[in-house]
C-alpha cells in the first residue's frame, strides 16, 4: 500500500502565474487531495500575512509536507543576489555575524516560520581551573548572553503557528546553467558535506530544509519554453538519479560513521580505558548517533521521491490508455 504524504506547492505570484499553465498536468493529484498551492506573499513576517491560506489547507491533514517553489522571484526575493552556483548561498550573509534578528530574505524567513528559527549556537570561553595538588587544567564554559537568548524569544514568538506544521520542507529553485553542468545525481555528490553545512549554517535555514535545483538554459524563446515544460513536468530519469543519489548519500554517512564508533573504541581499549578517553568516546557516540537520527529525515525525502514516481508513471500510463 503507497501511503500519499499531502503535500503543499508554496509559490509566489509570478511563479503561480507561469505555474497556472501546466497546472493541469496536476489536476488529479490536485482533485484526489494528495496536493494543494498556496500563495506565498513575499513581503509577509508571519505565517499569517506570509500565506493566508495555510491553515484552511492544512488544518484537516495529520501530517503535510511544504514545497516552495521558486521559478520567478518577486521583487522582494529578486533584490537579494545569491551565489551563481547555489542560489541559496545569499551574498548579503557571507560576512554574516551569528546575529539573532529577523532575515530581510523572505526565503529565509518563510523557512524560519515553518520549520523553526535554527537554535542559538553555545559559544564557550576558556578558563583555568586551579585546585589544591593538582596541576591547573583548562575548562570550557559556556558564554550566556541574555540579549541574544532574548531576542531569539521574540522572533520565535512572532512566527509562532496555531496550526500544524510541516513535517519536513523541499524548497526548489532554478538555475542557470552557465557553466558544464553534471547529471541530477552528480550534481548532489559533488559537493563536500563540510560546505554544504557552512551554506545552511551560514543563510539560518532550519534543519529541516532540503534544497533542490534546476538548470535553465538562456537560449531564446524554444528553449524557454523546453525549459518550462521541463521544470514542471518532472522526467523518471531525473526522479531516479537524485534517489540514487540520496540512497549513496546515506550509505556514505553510515559508513563513515561507523569509522567514527569504531575508533573512539579503539582509543578506549588502547588507553586502558582512561577517564579522558572514555569521556571523548561518549560525546563522539552521542554526535554519530545525532548523525544517524538526521539521516533519518533523508530517508523520508527517498521514501516520498519514490512515491512521486511511482504516481508519475501512474499518471503517464493512464496518458498512454488514454492516447
Amino acid at each position: 500500500m503507497v501511503i500519499h504524504t499531502y503535500s503543499v506547492i508554496i509559490q509566489n505570484q509570478k511563479t503561480m502565474e507561469a505555474f497556472s499553465q501546466y497546472q493541469p498536468l496536476f489536476a488529479e493529484a490536485i482533485n484526489s487531495g494528495r496536493i494543494g498551492v498556496c500563495k506565498w506573499i513575499e513581503a509577509g513576517t508571519t505565517i499569517d500575512t506570509a500565506l493566508p491560506e495555510i491553515g484552511n489547507l492544512t488544518d484537516d491533514k495529520k501530517e503535510w509536507r511544504a514545497v516552495i517553489v521558486r521559478y520567478i522571484d518577486d521583487n522582494c526575493m529578486a533584490s537579494f543576489e545569491s551565489d551563481a552556483r547555489n542560489p541559496y548561498d545569499f551574498l548579503i550573509n557571507r560576512d554574516s555575524e551569528d546575529s539573532v534578528e529577523e532575515s530581510p530574505i523572505p526565503l529565509v524567513r518563510l523557512t524560519q516560520m515553518l520549520g523553526g528559527v535554527p537554535p542559538l549556537e553555545i559559544k564557550f570561553k576558556a578558563e583555568i581551573l586551579r585546585e589544591a595538588h593538582k596541576a591547573p587544567r583548562t575548562i570550557y564554559v559556556p558564554i550566556e548572553d541574555a540579549q541574544r537568548e532574548r531576542a531569539y524569544k521574540e522572533l520565535t514568538a512572532k512566527y509562532a503557528f496555531d496550526g500544524k506544521l510541516p513535517s519536513s520542507i523541499l524548497v526548489i529553485s532554478v538555475r542557470s546553467k552557465s557553466y558544464q553542468a553534471e547529471s541530477l545525481g552528480q550534481s548532489w555528490l559533488a559537493h563536500k558535506e563540510s560546505e554544504s553545512s557552512e551554506f545552511w549554517k551560514r543563510n539560518h535555514f532550519p534543519s529541516i530544509c532540503r534544497f533542490m535545483v534546476y538548470d535553465i538554459e538562456k537560449q531564446g524563446p524554444i528553449q524557454k519554453e523546453a525549459d518550462d515544460f521541463g521544470f514542471w513536468y518532472a522526467d523518471e530519469q531525473s526522479y531516479e538519479e537524485m534517489i540514487s543519489a540520496l540512497q549513496t548519500y546515506v550509505s556514505q554517512v553510515e559508513e563513515e560513521c561507523g569509522v567514527m564508533e569504531s575508533a573512539g573504541n579503539d582509543c578506549v581499549d588502547n588507553t586502558d580505558g582512561d577517564p579522558a578517553a572514555s569521556t571523548s568516546n561518549e560525546k563522539l557516540q552521542q554526535c554519530v548517533g545525532k548523525i544517524r537520527s538526521a539521516t533519518e529525515s533523508i530517508q523520508g525525502i527517498i521514501a516520498a521521491l519514490q512515491q512521486e514516481l511511482e504516481d508519475i508513471r501512474e499518471a503517464a500510463a493512464k496518458a498512454n490508455q488514454t492516447d
